[in-house]
C-alpha cells in the first residue's frame, strides 16, 4: 500500500514538473525499475551480441564467466540507462543524442559532439 502511495506521489510530481517546463504527459508511465532494467538489458542484448558474449566468456572463462559476464552486463546496461534517463529528464527534446551531446560537451567541443 505504501508503494503504490509513493508511485502515485511520485507521477504527480513529474506531471507538476512536467507542466512547470511546458509540456503535457502523452504516454502514461507504467514501468517499474526492474521492468525498465529488463527491457533495456532485452534491447541491448540480441542474438548477435548474446552469442558473441556468450561465445567469448566461455572460451575465455568457461561457464561461471558466461554466467558472470551477463550479469555485469546487466549491471553496467542498468548504470547507463540510469544517465540517460538524468540527461532525459535535464533536456526532454526529440532529437535527444544530437542536443544532449551538444549540451554536455565543453565549448571546444560542441560543434563536433552534436555533428552526425
Amino acid at each position: 500500500m505504501t508503494q503504490r502511495s509513493s508511485s502515485n506521489n511520485t507521477a504527480k510530481i513529474d506531471v507538476l514538473e512536467l507542466e512547470a517546463a511546458g509540456y503535457t504527459q502523452a504516454m502514461p508511465r507504467q514501468f517499474s525499475i526492474w521492468s525498465l532494467g529488463a527491457l533495456s538489458f532485452t534491447l541491448t542484448c540480441t542474438w548477435l551480441g548474446s552469442g558473441a558474449s556468450i561465445g567469448i566468456g566461455l572460451a575465455e572463462a568457461s561457464g561461471a564467466g558466461a554466467l558472470w559476464s551477463l550479469l555485469v552486463a546487466g549491471v553496467m546496461t542498468l548504470i547507463v540507462s540510469a544517465g540517460m534517463a538524468e540527461l532525459a529528464s535535464a533536456y526532454p527534446v526529440a532529437g535527444a543524442q544530437y542536443y544532449w551531446s551538444f549540451m554536455v560537451a565543453s565549448e571546444k567541443y560542441k560543434p563536433f559532439a552534436s555533428y552526425m
